[in-house]
């Protein structure tokens, strides 16, 4: 076999590995797991005040969670703004137990409160987690607008 030969089955056999890995050019914005800081826009349009829990909720209608893990431990510090009525953000690890949250009560006495708000609105914590920790952030519309901002930023130990 010649070298040329060799040396483009090599590329090719690299390339092909990045693409299944998902990384390379073509590959997808990282969501939350293992990204040090980030924003995004939690959508969840059908708020329901009904839940006992927002774990109960339908992932893309009343919540929308994200995955986040590090291999060194440190804190997670999660906000939300950008909303209106009421939503709240929790964070579960790996066997569902809320270990992090922020759920003050946003005030809803009538329909109009859901599209002006009469405050800026945030919802807020910080948890130390563990290296190689598995954790949800969930952002849980329980009666409000349909989307929120969520952001986080990791700090290590």
């Amino acid at each position: 076999m010649s070298k040329p030969i060799a040396l483009t089955r090599l590329a090719v056999s690299m390339a092909l590995v990045t693409v299944a890995l998902g990384a390379g050019p073509g590959a997808p914005a990282a969501k939350a797991h293992g990204a040090k800081a980030e924003t995004y826009t939690a959508e969840a349009p059908v708020p329901d005040p009904r839940l006992f829990n927002c774990s109960e909720g339908t992932e893309g209608e009343s919540k929308e969670s994200h995955s986040f893990s590090r291999i060194v431990a440190g804190t997670l510090s999660v906000t939300m703004t950008d909303f209106t009525g009421d939503w709240d953000i929790y964070l579960y690890d790996k066997r569902g137990i809320i270990i992090g949250e922020s759920s003050t009560g946003q005030p809803i006495d009538d329909e109009s409160s859901v599209d002006q708000p009469t405050n800026p609105q945030v919802e807020s914590f910080s948890t130390l987690l563990r290296a190689n920790q598995i954790v949800t952030i969930v952002a849980c519309n329980w009666a409000g607008g349909p989307t929120a901002t969520v952001s986080f930023t990791f700090r290590r130990s």
